[in-house]
């Protein structure tokens, strides 16, 4: 939860920073690939992965 918001807030600030330029910015698709650690430990994306991030997990 605390990797999304961080993304979230970091896209915002983007956002934020670029709208002078491109007031029709768009960003979406963000989502959680891959979460290690608490009680279910490795859990990756039922969807899949992307390419580059295959070969790493």
């Amino acid at each position: 939860m605390e990797a999304i918001m961080g993304v979230n807030t970091a896209l915002i600030t983007i956002y934020d920073l670029s709208k002078i330029v491109n007031p029709h910015l768009r960003i979406d698709n963000v989502r959680l690939l891959i979460k290690e650690g608490g009680k279910s430990g490795l859990w990756t994306n039922p969807d899949g992965l992307p390419k580059f991030l295959e070969n790493i997990f």
